[in-house]
């Protein structure tokens, strides 16, 4: 049921951006060098608390979707002030990525795919890694690559064994 969900949003979110006239076409590789570079300012923004530069890759719409663990955000004012909470909360934040790839589906839209590690110390000095993946739908919009869509599933984690628990 979340597939189905994720692909009826996605469709949604790429039919109401509006469709923009563009210069020279790229190639599917400057597309997708393009879309890589736009997914390390997004981590460099969530790792140095720069919520401008972290916005900025986002779509300004009403359409604008963030779906974090099945639970759906929608329109960009109401995303970016759920990023900026987050950022509140955390005192410590280092996002890795592995495991990229970017999907292009025309010269104006592709998706970026990644598994991720983020290591986060809340205002409480309480430590823990969260793993999971997300995928970004980018949309290329006068004439700039914009986040439309974000999805993001953390993993669960494997609970400790009993020799585990006690070694601590």
């Amino acid at each position: 049921m979340r597939i189905l969900i994720l692909v009826l949003t996605t469709i949604v979110a790429f039919n109401s951006c509006k469709q923009e006239e563009e210069s020279p076409l790229l190639s599917s590789g400057e597309v997708q060098k393009q879309i890589l570079d736009k997914a390390r300012e997004v981590v460099w923004g969530l790792n140095h608390k720069d919520s401008d530069t972290l916005m900025s890759q986002f779509w300004k719409s009403d359409d604008a979707l963030f779906i974090i663990n099945g639970n759906m955000v929608k329109g960009y004012d109401n995303i970016e002030k759920g990023l900026k909470q987050g950022m509140l909360a955390r005192k410590l934040f280092q996002l890795k990525i592995t495991n990229e790839f970017v999907e292009v589906f025309t010269p104006v839209s592709a998706m970026h795919v990644a598994e991720f590690e983020q290591e986060v110390t809340d205002q409480n000095d309480s430590a823990f890694t969260e793993k999971g993946s997300w995928s970004a739908f980018y949309r290329k919009l006068e004439d700039q690559w914009k986040v439309v869509l974000v999805h993001e599933s953390y993993y669960p984690l494997k609970p400790k064994t009993t020799s585990e628990a006690g070694e601590e």
